[in-house]
């Protein structure tokens, strides 16, 4: 289980259809995160990584089947491709 602050403009979509921009995570849904315990935890979180915010984000619970990550070394080490794939599945 996975938790982001979306962006307010995206937030709406996400909102009324969980399967919004799901294609950038793959298969899964989402719906809001309304508890301001969790929320706050998020924020913490996502702060605490150095990133920064508006205040204005809305966050949701990602309930993702699978996910792939490929990475990549950095520019100027050998070799650029391929990159590393991760693979993860939820188990049934």
């Amino acid at each position: 289980m996975a938790r982001w602050q979306i962006l307010e403009t995206e937030a709406p979509e996400i909102a009324r259809d969980g399967r919004a921009l799901l294609y950038q995570y793959g298969p899964g849904s989402a719906r809001r995160i309304e508890d301001p315990a969790v929320i706050a935890r998020v924020s913490e979180v996502y702060h605490a990584a150095g990133a920064t915010s508006s205040g204005e984000e809305w966050t949701f619970e990602f309930e993702i089947e699978r996910a792939l990550l490929s990475l990549y070394n950095p520019r100027g080490v050998e070799p650029q491709w391929p990159p590393r794939y991760l693979k993860w599945q939820a188990r049934p």
